[in-house]
Formats: structure tokens, sequence, C-alpha cells
């Protein structure tokens, strides 16, 4: 739990760094990057929920 909570706040204050610093870095721009990040972050977790259900429900059935 503390590790996920320590990568999301890394990635919310990296992201906007992560590709190519133009010089004229708006709040919008951020904003932006920011939220495509964590909107990629919150799919992939719902990826793996998704996966550990079916996992689950697999053992769940076979036995």
């Amino acid at each position: 739990m503390r590790a996920k909570f320590v990568l999301k706040w890394v990635v919310v204050f990296l992201a906007p760094f992560v590709r190519d610093f133009p010089s004229q870095f708006t709040l919008s721009d951020y904003i932006v990057c920011v939220l495509s990040v964590l909107l990629i972050f919150k799919f992939v977790e719902f990826l793996f929920f998704v996966a550990n259900r079916i996992v689950s429900l697999s053992h769940r059935l076979t036995a």
C-alpha cells in the first residue's frame, strides 16, 4: 500500500519532465500531462484487478 502511494506521487511530480521539456511549459500542459499519466496508471491498475479476479475465479472453479 505504501509503495502504491509513493508510486502515485512520483508519477504526479515527474510526469511532465519525462517528455521533452519545452521552453514555455504552461500550467495546462502540466495538468494534461499529469492527468494522462494518472489515467494510464489507473487503466493498468484496473487491468491487474481484472486479471486477479479472473485468476481467483478460475482457481475457485477448478477446486
